[in-house]
């Protein structure tokens, strides 16, 4: 599996139990659950916005301090090396991050975020509330949102086995 595809799932899916958890308890001590979902939205948030600047941030720094290395100059992207593609416009080296599939990424999120917003939407015009309802509706869909993440876990492996 590629590098960003393992980021999307298998690490996403690990800083994400623990607060699927405390949101479990939010959910089963609220009558309409609706602070797990703020729980779930802030944590993803942070998740995202503190785990990537935080890593953007010391590999700017590391390459910024280290210069051109032999690792450097011999990374590999799908049009060349960075000393091929890169070292002419810096010489300095530096951070450089090719683009990938991000745009895809966030693309293929955006359009199933907006259906599983639907679905919540949907369900607080017909439960009251995001969570609860009929046992046979919260299982539904919990089904549907598994499904949405499947979904996006398969457009992207798709999207980058087309690109091989």
């Amino acid at each position: 599996m590629a590098d960003d595809l393992t980021a999307i799932t298998l690490v996403a899916l690990g800083t994400s139990l623990p607060d699927t958890m405390a949101s479990r308890t939010a959910a089963m001590s609220d009558d309409t659950a609706d602070n797990s979902i703020g729980n779930i939205t802030g944590s993803n948030a942070v998740n995202v916005l503190l785990g990537m600047g935080i890593s953007w941030t010391l590999g700017a720094v590391y390459w910024s301090t280290s210069g051109v290395t032999d690792e450097w100059k011999s990374h590999l992207t799908t049009s060349g090396s960075y000393e091929q593609l890169y070292l002419a416009s810096n010489p300095a080296g530096g951070f450089i991050v090719t683009a990938g599939a991000i745009s895809f990424s966030v693309s293929a999120f955006a359009v199933l975020a907006i259906f599983c917003v639907i679905l919540l939407f949907a369900r607080r015009q017909h439960y009251g509330g995001e969570l609860g309802g009929p046992k046979a509706a919260q299982r539904r869909d919990s089904f549907l949102c598994f499904l949405l993440w499947v979904m996006f876990i398969t457009a992207n492996i798709v999207y980058d086995n087309l690109k091989k």
